[in-house]
């Protein structure tokens, strides 16, 4: 019978003589499942219920890849979300400095403009007084003088103002820099990088503290200058005392 292996029992009985009929007919013994009756050949495991299973498995195995990997794609989809939002952002914050830059260098340039004409204007008033009043000896020198001063306070006072101006345009233009590189050489946000709305709050803290030292710098510059400034008037408010005397010691008596 096919699916019974060939076994030495199984050959002995075949080569033994056909048993008799009343032996034929007796019953055979009741075999519990699972067992082999004496002098009956093994029967084969039957491996179709053992598929079933695999299949089974198998199909619960790529049920399962192909929710992982739909999940991934749903993560992949986020980060890109995630990632677009933020350039965004960074663009229009870009977008927003660029324009407070411009605003500011016209301002500083109409600033410079009006003080350049101020200087020129009070340069030509100079001259017209010393034109006019050239006979009036220590009056024009003491005029021209206190006007010297004036134009040196003036020279000083936009020395100054470009110092500020150029410090603050190279840390605008460091600045400018860093956004380029973060907006254009970032093409994909890793997951480790913080994110600007946690770090805000502390970038805001720095921003605010550098402001605050900048300012204070350039007020004791100011003040340092008001100090220089007072001290030389001074001397030469000294000198010209000096001079008088000295004229007046020279003058013949009557």
């Amino acid at each position: 019978m096919e699916g019974i292996p060939i076994t030495v029992r199984r050959m002995n009985v075949a080569t033994s003589p056909l048993p008799q009929r009343k032996q034929r007919k007796r019953t055979a013994p009741q075999v519990v499942e699972g067992q082999v009756a004496e002098g009956q050949a093994p029967q084969t495991l039957d491996m179709h219920p053992l598929q079933e299973a695999i299949d089974g498995l198998s199909r619960q195995y790529l049920e399962s890849q192909g929710a992982q990997k739909e999940l991934q794609l749903q993560m992949i989809g986020q980060q890109k979300e995630a990632l677009s939002r933020w350039m965004t952002q960074q663009g229009e914050w870009q977008r927003q400095i660029m324009e407070q830059q411009l605003s500011q260098g016209q301002q500083w340039e109409e600033t410079f403009n009006r003080m350049e004409q101020r200087q020129n204007e009070q340069q030509d008033s100079i001259q017209r007084l010393i034109n006019i009043q050239a006979h009036q000896g220590a009056r024009i020198h003491e005029m021209h003088r206190r006007q010297i001063e004036h134009i040196e306070l003036l020279d000083e006072q936009r020395a100054f103002a470009e110092g500020v101006y150029m410090s603050e345009t190279g840390y605008h233009i460091n600045t400018q820099a860093k956004l380029e590189y973060l907006v254009g050489q970032l093409p994909i946000l890793h997951p480790g990088i913080t994110r600007y709305e946690e770090v805000k709050d502390e970038l805001a803290r720095e921003e605010r503290q550098r402001v605050e030292e900048s300012h204070e710098s350039v007020r004791k510059a100011l003040e340092d200058w008001k100090h220089a400034r007072l001290a030389r008037m001074r001397g030469n408010a000294r000198g010209h005392k000096e001079d008088k005397q000295g004229k007046e010691h020279r003058r013949p008596q009557k």
